[in-house]
């Protein structure tokens, strides 16, 4: 991992180099900002084999996570799936499952409390999903740009096909 911050910080200061040229500069050096866009890019990619690292590694209890922030693999695919649903559905499905009438911060609420998970995480997962599922009650951007992970894009390929009253009915199970 030290490589890749290396490697990070040396083309943020590239980039930086590159800008001030290009402002000091009476002409417009196109390749100077092509450079920067490419670096950019490659910042980018080298932040994603960092996440990816620390992804595949099991995070300590230690520091500023919480025991609650780490949850087996079962717990984590009831969160996924719970995700979807608020992505596809929005928070009108809990309504309906739970004949109430919550709106969205009290739904996440309760249901961050039902799954014993923090609501910025449900919320987080949920966004993942957004630009990736066909919305049904909202039009959320979510984190467009962002690739689905493995976990996410087995529930939504699995669910994508299913109706609403299927989907109603898993999520009853889960949240009753």
């Amino acid at each position: 991992m030290n490589q890749s911050i290396i490697k990070i910080e040396g083309l943020v200061n590239e980039c930086f180099r590159g800008i001030a040229d290009h402002t000091l500069g009476s002409d417009v050096l196109s390749p100077q900002i092509k450079l920067i866009n490419n670096n950019l890019k490659m910042i980018l990619e080298l932040i994603g084999e960092i996440k990816d690292d620390y992804s595949q590694k099991p995070l300590s209890t230690s520091g500023s996570y919480s025991q609650r922030d780490i949850k087996p693999d079962r717990e984590k695919k009831i969160l996924i799936k719970i995700a979807y649903v608020m992505s596809r559905f929005d928070f009108l499905i809990i309504n309906d499952i739970l004949k109430s009438d919550y709106n969205q911060t009290v739904t996440f609420n309760f249901l961050s409390h039902k799954l014993d998970v923090k609501s910025n995480t449900l919320k987080n997962y949920r966004d993942m999903f957004d630009p990736h599922v066909k919305q049904e009650n909202s039009a959320r951007r979510g984190w467009v740009g962002k690739e689905l992970f493995h976990d996410f894009l087995e529930i939504k390929n699995s669910w994508d096909t299913l109706d609403y009253e299927e989907i109603k009915e898993k999520i009853s199970k889960i949240i009753s």
